[in-house]
């Protein structure tokens, strides 16, 4: 997600204080890491890359961030199928080539009631049709658009 994209992304969200965020396909983490500058109280940086894994853990390090941030090299859906979290807040940016329905849902399942989940994604993929889950905002931006879906 671009600088332009994740700035709008945060003023378009609003206040974040105290929530529980997940970072899916964390990549830098540099969603979550900004979520926690805009005072929220946890984040979980999930991704099943070495190297990503790696910057994150350096980053959390480097920030001071051990007590807020923390990070798990894994794959998501597989992670998500095997831990008993839920969150306020998730951010899904997965590479597009890896956008699966499925994914998402097993993603959505960790909501927290009223929860918002955040998807980055191509513009023609169609958000509204994940269970449970109303679509409350989407924009584009360039080649990507982002929907804000929340939990019943």
């Amino acid at each position: 997600m671009s600088e332009r994209a994740r700035g709008a992304l945060f003023n378009m969200l609003g206040p974040i204080e105290g929530l529980s965020v997940l970072d899916a396909y964390a990549g830098s983490g540099a969603l979550g890491f900004e979520a926690v500058s805009r005072g929220a109280a946890s984040v979980y940086a999930v991704d099943m890359d070495k190297k990503a894994y790696k910057t994150i853990t350096e980053n959390i390090e480097d920030l001071g961030l051990k007590q807020s941030v923390r990070a798990t090299r894994a794959n998501v859906v597989t992670w998500a199928k095997n831990v008993d979290y839920t969150f306020d807040l998730i951010f899904a940016d997965p590479p597009y080539q890896d956008l699966n329905p499925l994914h998402l849902r097993a993603l959505a399942s960790m909501l927290a009631p009223g929860g918002l989940m955040v998807i980055s994604h191509p513009k023609d993929y169609r958000t509204e049709e994940l269970d449970g889950l109303r679509l409350v905002t989407q924009r584009s931006y360039a080649r990507a658009t982002i929907s804000i879906l929340k939990a019943s």
